[in-house]
């Protein structure tokens, strides 16, 4: 008769304690942990990387959004003391800088080489992404115009923007964070256009 009864009991217990809500105390308790569902089993190692996976590529697509909402016509920022050069352009907020030099300022014709005063214009600009912009994320761009051939002058202005990149690294930007964009001819209004003639250094926090 004992054993009868106990069993009732036993499978009410287990009931209970499955339909039991968690208590706030025993929530904040529990490890933080992102859930990876397997239909059988712990997870694998493969499962925790797909997981890891993931959350790069949700922060690789929010990254991709800030660099396409940026707006290349910001305006202009008059009050940037540590940037006094008249041939850098600067444009910019709390969010992201723009860094605007002509290549006639930076490079010979057709050349690649940085001049000892356009290495010192670059490191005007490394100094204010050090103090604004610590930890940003770089991007360099070359543009040319639309004057020579245009597997030319894509060429070229990779090769330029390369040249500015590693000037940043010189002056203490991290490698990981700076890439360059050879852009060619992209956006050229037509011509011996000098505006279209630019190296654009992009910092966005």
């Amino acid at each position: 008769m004992k054993k009868t009864l106990l069993i009732p009991a036993a499978l009410l217990a287990l009931t209970f304690t499955a339909c039991r809500e968690t208590t706030p105390a025993e929530q904040a308790a529990a490890p933080d942990q992102t859930a990876v569902l397997v239909p059988n089993g712990d997870p694998t190692a493969g499962d925790l990387a797909d997981s890891a996976g993931n959350k790069m590529e949700r922060a690789g697509d929010k990254m991709a959004d800030a660099w396409n909402n940026i707006d290349w016509n910001t305006p202009v920022a008059k009050d940037w003391n540590e940037v006094n050069d008249k041939d850098i352009e600067v444009r910019g907020n709390e969010k992201y800088g723009i860094y605007s030099m002509g290549e006639d300022v930076m490079f010979a014709l057709n050349s690649a080489e940085l001049s000892a005063t356009a290495k010192k214009k670059v490191s005007a600009v490394a100094k204010s992404i050090n103090q604004r912009y610590k930890d940003a994320h770089i991007r360099i761009y070359g543009l040319a115009d639309v004057t020579g051939d245009p597997n030319y002058n894509m060429e070229l202005s990779q090769k330029r923007a390369e040249a500015v990149r590693a000037q940043l690294m010189a002056d203490g930007l991290h490698a990981d964070r700076v890439t360059v964009h050879g852009l060619g001819e992209a956006g050229a209004s037509g011509g011996a256009n000098k505006a279209d003639r630019r190296v654009k250094i992009i910092a966005l926090n």
